[in-house]
């Protein structure tokens, strides 16, 4: 896509995007398509299909065997990099089989990529003082693969200009669930929580947001750690 193709498109007051989103369960990528209308406040979202694509055991395995601390492994990392959005573009398509929607009518991707680590202290290293982050699963990939304009990176944007990379969903909240006659709180139950607050009284710029702490990731080891455990004794006391 040309210059001015991406200036048509950023011109279209309706739009249909298909949005990509795997969290730290790494279960399966959640695949939506929306049909957008205008913007800022006055947005409006429609649903017009949405699927979890599972990932394949052994990749999923391999994800988190990457995102842990000391089992990291470069050449893994490069190849999940690619690998990762192929299982993105599958699900893309997938979802576009489902609901009998061309694929080629589909204005825009948007991916977060599948996050393997995430440094959002800052620290001096070599004479550089920054913070950190890695979501793997490229853009580039994904638009190759299906041939619609893709984005993605939003994690690493917010970290570049100062962000803690979370909660990214601040500005959504705000301008699908703003009112002024309540003060809204929306909860994010993610692999890390976090919560939304809107000021009735305030614009976008009023919104506050902030993590709260570990949501399913610890649900996720605990129910791994524990209750398989639970279980596996009760089936041999039987």
């Amino acid at each position: 896509m040309n210059v001015t193709e991406l200036s048509a498109l950023s011109k279209k007051k309706t739009k249909f995007i298909i949005g990509l989103m795997s969290g730290t369960s790494v279960d399966g990528v959640d695949t939506v398509l929306v049909k957008i209308d205008n913007s800022g406040i006055k947005t409006k979202i429609k649903q017009l299909g949405f699927l979890t694509y599972p990932f394949p055991k052994q990749i999923r395995e391999m994800i988190l065997q990457n995102a842990e601390t000391k089992g990291g492994n470069v050449t893994d990392i490069c190849r999940l990099n690619f690998i990762i959005a192929r299982v993105y573009a599958a699900a893309i398509k997938s979802l576009c089989r489902k609901i009998d929607f061309p694929l080629n009518k589909v204005d825009l991707i948007g991916s977060h990529g599948q996050t393997i680590h995430h440094l959002p202290k800052k620290e001096f290293v070599h004479g550089y003082h920054s913070s950190s982050t890695l979501q793997i699963g490229d853009p580039s990939v994904i638009a190759k693969l299906t041939g619609v304009v893709t984005v993605g990176d939003f994690r690493v944007g917010d970290v570049a200009l100062g962000g803690q990379g979370a909660p990214l969903v601040p500005y959504f909240d705000y301008i699908i669930f703003h009112s002024s006659k309540k003060n809204p709180a929306l909860l994010n139950i993610g692999g890390i929580s976090n919560i939304t607050v809107l000021d009735k009284k305030g614009k976008v710029d009023d919104v506050i947001a902030f993590d709260t702490g570990p949501g399913n990731m610890l649900i996720d080891y605990l129910t791994k750690n524990f209750l398989i455990k639970i279980m596996i004794k009760m089936e041999k006391s039987l």
